[in-house]
């Protein structure tokens, strides 16, 4: 069996020019090769057959790949800003330092003082923090960036024209070509406004971005021409720092500082006063200045009104006052007048067979000496059992006063037999005077040696009378002398200035207290 042949047509074979060898894929061309296939694109040089590459070609290509892969990681090409650029006053400061790590990189925002992280390559948080937090320092950065393209771009035609062939040929003629067609498009729009130069600007980053990382995209004997190439850049960006931060200066001079700021307000507001205290002139204020003489008058009007009003509550609390004092003593007065002809005898033993008012006469015939006084009449006050207790509380009412009187001048003959005698007095007379006892009792604990004496419903502290008030609480002053003033704030201070105790807090707890 016969092998079979495969026959391809001639035209479908690649046919190039002689002494040109294709680039292996990921491997550039130099620039000669480059001008040569475009000639031969057009016709003008001979062609042949196909060429297989010979070992001299194979050992070149085998050579590159080598020296390709010594070299270092090439810079990315499309990042989003400069570090020459973007890491220098006045947009960001490198402290010294930090950046230690390989990995990331920190720098600090010139206007705000904020320390950012980022990568190295990739800068982009350090231009979202200028977007977001000071968007004119950001419209400077693209402004200055295309301002620093073009004029690179400028540098790198003149030193290429002037370069000799053989540095030429070692240049990467797509960033040639880019550098070229950048140039033209940024030289024609200069005049747009600044959202469209920041739109070119990020187009031509990549140019940029390769220019200003020195990556070893060419070959060994291009080297003294890209030194030439980064001192011109060096001197390029030192002057343009310079012109930047005069412009700074001016521009910053027009700004309003925090001092001043509030210097301004403080005018304004001394102004605004001023204007409110003095006349204002024949102006639209005129009608407001009408309309607040006018509340004015009103509140004025009002404040009059107020106080007559408060003038007339103060006569009338004081008249009112005065009649109460008058009602008291009056009631004092009439309580004396009923209770002076009325006794009341507690615990007298009176014999199941026997009239209280008997028990009442022997009583006072034996125990006071006094067998002549006429009773008027005697009633048993209480309900209690005889048969358990035989000893009753009576209400006696005599006919004389004098009799009374005398009875009570006596009452010290009724020591040790359990019997005593008081005057006649209503419930609240009676609440009043227990209210005294007790006031009594605890100064007397304080202080035994004072001289404190209730007599009916006054209180006699060394000679001085109080009385106590169901509102007002204790009161200085005599009911039984009708010419005393009748003093009701001064009880507490009056009481420590005659027996130097405090009884603020007992008297308040005393008002609030009830007695059955």
């Amino acid at each position: 069996m016969e092998p079979t042949i495969k026959y391809e047509n001639c035209e479908d074979i690649f046919i190039g020019p002689a002494g040109v060898i294709s680039p292996c894929t990921g491997q550039k061309r130099h620039f000669d090769n480059i001008t040569e296939g475009n000639e031969y694109e057009h016709g003008a040089g001979s062609y042949s057959g196909f060429i297989a590459p010979t070992n001299q070609a194979l050992y070149s290509q085998f050579q590159n790949t080598a020296i390709g892969q010594q070299e270092s990681k090439p810079a990315k090409r499309y990042r989003r800003g400069e570090s020459a650029v973007l890491f220098s006053p006045p947009f960001f400061e490198v402290p010294d330092g930090i950046n230690a790590q390989s990995d990331t990189f920190t720098a600090r925002c010139v206007s705000c003082q904020v320390i950012l992280r980022g990568h190295k390559n990739v800068s982009s948080n350090f231009i979202k923090h200028m977007k977001r937090s000071h968007p004119e320092v950001h419209k400077m950065y693209e402004n200055y960036k295309l301002l620093k393209q073009h004029s690179r771009n400028m540098n790198l035609l003149a030193n290429k024209s002037s370069a000799a062939s053989s540095e030429q040929s070692f240049l990467d003629a797509s960033t040639l070509l880019d550098n070229i067609q950048s140039s033209t498009a940024q030289t024609a729009n200069d005049t747009v406004e600044n959202e469209q130069n920041s739109e070119t600007t990020e187009n031509s980053q990549p140019n940029s971005n390769a220019d200003l990382n020195d990556t070893n995209e060419n070959s060994v004997e291009s080297q003294p021409h890209k030194n030439d190439i980064s001192i011109s850049e060096v001197n390029l960006s030192s002057k343009t720092l310079q012109a930047i931060s005069k412009i700074f200066d001016e521009k910053l001079k027009s700004f309003v500082t925090k001092a001043e700021l509030s210097d301004v307000t403080k005018n304004i507001i001394n102004q605004v006063r001023s204007r409110q205290s003095t006349p204002c002139s024949a102006t639209v204020h005129d009608v407001d200045n009408d309309d607040d003489e006018e509340v004015a008058d009103k509140k004025q009007d009002n404040y009059k009104t107020i106080e007559k009003e408060l003038d007339v509550m103060r006569r009338r609390l004081s008249h009112s006052e005065h009649s109460k004092r008058i009602l008291q003593r009056e009631l004092h007065t009439l309580e004396k007048i009923v209770r002076k002809r009325k006794l009341i005898i507690n615990n007298i033993p009176i014999q199941q067979d026997q009239q209280p008012q008997t028990a009442v006469e022997q009583l006072l015939k034996e125990r006071f000496d006094m067998p002549n006084v006429q009773l008027e009449s005697v009633t048993v006050i209480g309900n209690r059992n005889r048969t358990h207790n035989d000893r009753q509380t009576l209400l006696v009412e005599v006919v004389r006063e004098c009799d009374v009187n005398a009875i009570f001048r006596k009452s010290a003959c009724l020591k040790n037999t359990g019997i005593y005698i008081d005057s006649q007095m209503s419930q609240i007379s009676l609440k009043r005077k227990e209210k005294l006892l007790v006031l009594r009792r605890e100064m007397l604990r304080r202080n035994e040696s004072l001289k404190i004496v209730v007599r009916n419903t006054q209180l006699v502290v060394c000679g001085t009378y109080f009385y106590w008030d169901d509102l007002l609480g204790l009161c200085v002053g005599n009911l039984d002398m009708p010419d005393t003033n009748l003093v009701s704030d001064d009880a507490a201070e009056e009481l420590k200035k005659l027996t130097k105790l405090d009884m603020r807090e007992f008297l308040s707890v005393l008002k609030n207290y009830d007695i059955r």
